[in-house]
């Protein structure tokens, strides 16, 4: 059960659910359950996530990435995302270790997009300075 997000249509039952907690003997659990329902209620988005250490398929973990399965087997096999051991054949992957590839993957895609806009701009440099031409004017002609 990867990230599951309440929304809006699910605030309007939230008296309603606030009700029968409150009618429960108080508890942990319910004193959260009610912690989830007032936030609910003040407009805050809620996500309720697995515990880091819960096992997912690997067609869970692709459908939580966003990747197909047969790519997400592939990055198990390189050991891009580590891999539990095998219950019998069926393999297994930590919720954490997914996060932990996500955000790994986010990064790097950050930096990326950073380098190429570090070199693009580092080329137009080169273009203006054989040009021989400043950055303004360098902008009349579209370079």
């Amino acid at each position: 059960m990867p990230i599951t997000h309440l929304t809006p249509p699910l605030v309007e039952q939230a008296p309603e659910v606030r009700a029968a907690l409150e009618a429960l003997p108080q508890n942990e659990l319910t004193s959260r359950l009610l912690q989830l329902v007032a936030a609910l209620e003040s407009g805050d988005r809620v996500s309720v996530r697995p515990a880091k250490d819960k096992l997912l398929s690997p067609q869970e973990a692709a459908d939580y990435a966003g990747l197909s399965r047969p790519f997400l087997c592939k990055l198990l096999d390189r050991g891009v995302i580590a891999e539990q051991p095998r219950v019998g054949t069926h393999r297994k992957i930590r919720f954490d270790d997914m996060e932990d590839f996500m955000a790994n993957r986010d990064r790097a895609s950050s930096q990326f997009a950073l380098d190429v806009a570090r070199s693009e701009e580092a080329r137009a440099q080169l273009v203006r300075d054989i040009a021989g031409v400043t950055a303004d004017e360098a902008s009349k002609f579209g370079f």
